[in-house]
């Protein structure tokens, strides 16, 4: 019976060492917290601090999680011409089906965004400017060997942005997608949509804006989830006209594939996203 207890007790230590090895940085650059839908995540935990420095290691070194069940991320992408850069642990951001759980490593993928335009990138609120526009995102666990106290999601920095090259990250294929629109009437976006657009990874976006139908097809130079698949979200869009912002109302399944016009939605995907979308719903009533 103590030999048991033993065995029991010591396993609990180890697992525990290993789960404390395993806290992330969390925080996120300012200007998302009005664009949150181009994180292409469903929510972010009620607790996570939104500011300027998130590109710093050194000061997200005060913004550490709890202990993290999955893998730890980073996420760099453009909003509105200035970077922007979410860290955290991915099980506080996506339903338990969609959280990505790796290996004691590190896994990243930089992508350049193909039709950004060529007016460059702002740092993070400075007057330095990249003049490609990429988006990143890593994913690690903290190995228990490493006795380190700096969390494995500190890759991406200001430094690496400035040199075009994240260390550990490789560059991902592009792909063919379709590219569409439709709102309330306007626009078309059906599987024979002729408009095509070049990127890491295709889009499909289909829901519910401000009380009308939404559809997007598109690419995004990052996948959230890693894999193909389609997720549910119900948040506020901002719209901003003017001087003025305005949060719709906005519930969608998103969904991310990989592979030529794989967002042109044939039968097998179709039904993804249908089954997905009633998902949605149950899940927000």
């Amino acid at each position: 019976m103590i030999f048991i207890f033993i065995v029991f007790f010591s396993a609990f230590r180890i697992s525990g060492i290993h789960a404390e090895a395993n806290k992330c940085y969390q925080c996120a650059s300012e200007n998302l917290k009005e664009d949150w839908a181009a994180t292409g995540l469903p929510y972010y935990p009620t607790n996570l601090q939104f500011y300027a420095d998130c590109h710093s290691p050194t000061i997200a070194a005060t913004k550490l999680t709890d202990v993290c069940a999955s893998s730890c991320f980073e996420l760099l992408l453009p909003i509105k011409s200035t970077y922007a850069i979410l860290r955290g642990c991915h099980a506080d951001f996506t339903w338990p089906e969609f959280v990505v759980n790796g290996n004691d490593s590190h896994s990243c993928e930089y992508n350049k965004i193909e039709d950004y335009g060529s007016q460059g990138v702002t740092l993070f609120g400075t007057e330095e400017t990249a003049k490609t526009a990429y988006a990143a995102m890593g994913f690690c666990k903290k190995a228990t060997s490493d006795e380190s106290t700096i969390p494995c999601n500190s890759k991406i920095t200001k430094a690496a942005i400035l040199e075009e090259g994240i260390d550990s990250c490789k560059t991902g294929s592009s792909t063919k997608c379709k590219k569409c629109d439709y709102y309330d009437g306007d626009g078309g976006c059906l599987s024979s949509t002729g408009n095509e657009c070049q990127g890491a990874y295709c889009t499909k976006v289909q829901g519910v804006l401000n009380n009308h139908i939404y559809t997007s097809r598109g690419c995004s130079a990052f996948n959230p989830f890693t894999k193909d698949t389609c997720s549910w979200t119900a948040q506020s869009f901002n719209l901003t006209t003017g001087a003025t912002q305005i949060g719709l109302p906005f519930k969608a399944t998103q969904c991310f594939c990989k592979g030529e016009l794989c967002n042109s939605a044939p039968p097998i995907y179709s039904t993804l996203i249908a089954t997905c979308f009633l998902a949605a719903i149950f899940r927000i009533l």
